[in-house]
């Protein structure tokens, strides 16, 4: 069975967003990691990926997410991710990967208000 993905791109305050729906899966991870990659590749280090409509990420969809975060560390790149599911925050945490270059938040503003004070100091 395929999963149904919808992938969107827009721009908060010159940081893309990467609006995810539905499941990040072995079926629809190439979709993800091609997204992120287009981003990558147009100079953008960091980013946010709203992950609010994602119901579900598997280990292939995990993997691929920290694979990106790896390629963008050497830039001190940092990936944002938006999501207020319990299960999707814990399955960060429990992976380390929120640990390294990967951070969480409950909403894209908070994302926006964490970097100004990040500048600010």
């Amino acid at each position: 069975m395929v999963s149904d993905i919808l992938i969107s791109l827009t721009s908060e305050e010159s940081f893309p967003v990467i609006h995810i729906s539905g499941e990040i899966d072995i079926h629809t991870c190439p979709k993800v990691k091609d997204q992120m990659t287009s981003v990558i590749s147009e100079g953008h280090h960091h980013f946010i990926l709203d992950l609010e409509k994602t119901s579900y990420i598997d280990s292939t969809g995990l993997g691929v997410i920290a694979h990106i975060a790896k390629s963008i560390n050497e830039h001190n790149g940092k990936i944002y991710i938006v999501s207020n599911n319990a299960h999707l925050k814990k399955l960060f945490t429990v992976s380390g990967l929120e640990r390294k270059n990967i951070q969480l938040f409950g909403q894209i503003s908070d994302v926006l208000n964490s970097v100004r004070e990040n500048i600010a100091s």
